[in-house]
């Protein structure tokens, strides 16, 4: 079977015919205004006005070979190689985690706490674990007299992030080095805010997730031991002891089956105004806390 013309309808209803086994008619049809809009640059509003209108043979040849990618479950992401996160254009590939939408939740959480700085101060934030850099260049973009940095132990990640910071035309300072064995302290200054993203889903909870989510994107990334998943924010807490301003912040995305014990990881370690937010979906997802000495 075969992409029966160049038509812009006839390779949508293609696509509703081989991949319906493996997806709900919703995300086809957004697949296909994906598709369509990054190959041929035809706009979503467009494809409906215009369903006879053709693609060339290039372009249809990009688009079978992004049908193929998704019947392997290829996240639509990686097979494009860009998302948007918080209205910024993000390169991502299989060495970087796709961002979510309720990481922009946590962005928006320091953004708004941010806000509250007084009318010329220039903040300092840092990334812990950044992958795209998606979180970095969010908050400088957002806010542009901060200055933000950002770390991974991952070098392939790091060329991502540094080529999303030149994409955007942001300036994050990213570098090396490992949540679990930080070392970089006596490089840096004191911040005003820790934000991390850490890998948080037990390997107990693998067996629930989509195959476009455990076949593609980075295992080490996504996954904790069961014996042990709270281990990043043990370290996460530690590293905001010592990185973080009097009264500074410690923001993080949770695995909401543990909120409470995240919670007290923080409070143990010297955290007060420990605080978990639920996100738009009502779950435990984020975790907030302030370092007063």
């Amino acid at each position: 079977m075969k992409i029966p013309s160049n038509k812009v309808k006839d390779i949508k209803l293609y696509m509703y015919a081989v991949l319906e086994h493996l997806y709900s008619s919703e995300e086809i049809s957004v697949f296909a205004e994906i598709l369509l809009e990054k190959y041929a640059d035809i706009s979503r509003a467009n494809l409906y006005l215009y369903p006879n209108k053709t693609v060339s043979e290039s372009v249809l040849l990009k688009i079978n070979n992004g049908i193929k990618s998704l019947k392997k479950q290829k996240p639509i992401q990686y097979i494009i190689g860009e998302t948007v996160f918080m209205n910024l254009t993000i390169k991502v590939n299989p060495s970087v985690l796709i961002p979510r939408h309720e990481t922009e939740e946590l962005v928006m959480a320091v953004i708004k706490y941010l806000d509250s700085c007084p009318v010329g101060y220039c903040p300092s934030i840092i990334d812990a674990g950044t992958g795209s850099g998606a979180i970095a260049l969010s908050i400088k973009k957002q806010i542009p007299k901060s200055e933000v940095f950002a770390f991974d132990n991952s070098e392939d990640a790091l060329n991502t992030a540094r080529l999303n910071a030149l994409e955007n035309g942001l300036a994050v300072d990213f570098f090396a080095d490992d949540i679990l064995n930080f070392n970089s302290l006596r490089k840096l200054t004191k911040f005003d805010v820790l934000i991390s993203n850490p890998p948080y889903v037990r390997l107990s909870e693998k067996e629930l997730m989509k195959e476009n989510v455990v076949g593609y994107e980075p295992f080490s990334a996504l996954f904790v031991s069961d014996d042990n998943p709270l281990i990043y924010y043990e370290s996460l807490s530690i590293i905001g002891k010592q990185l973080l301003k009097q009264k500074g912040m410690f923001f993080c995305e949770i695995n909401e089956a543990f909120g409470r014990e995240t919670e007290a990881v923080l409070v143990r370690n010297g955290y007060k105004n420990v605080e978990i937010i639920k996100d738009i979906s009502g779950k435990d997802r984020f975790v907030k806390g302030q370092m007063i000495n």
